[in-house]
């Protein structure tokens, strides 16, 4: 039944779907790290979550930091 109705979804709902399900992973995943490191600040979890969703190349060309060293170097 699922099937058929994102078969028969108009392109516009496929694309609403397709950005509520990653915007709900990255509430998972962000929710995830808070409760891994309860006592970072947003900034540091904000760092956490952008090395976990991206590439570490992509990471230290696009923002700047290694993802491999610690926050604080």
């Amino acid at each position: 039944m699922l099937f058929d109705l994102l078969r028969n979804a108009t392109p516009s709902k496929k694309l609403d779907l397709t950005f509520g399900l990653t915007q709900a992973l990255r509430e998972l995943v962000f929710a995830d790290i808070r409760r891994q490191y309860p006592r970072a600040t947003e900034e540091d979890l904000r760092r956490k979550l952008i090395a976990r969703l991206l590439p570490r190349e992509i990471v230290i060309s696009a923002y700047g930091f290694d993802p491999k060293l610690p926050a604080n170097d």
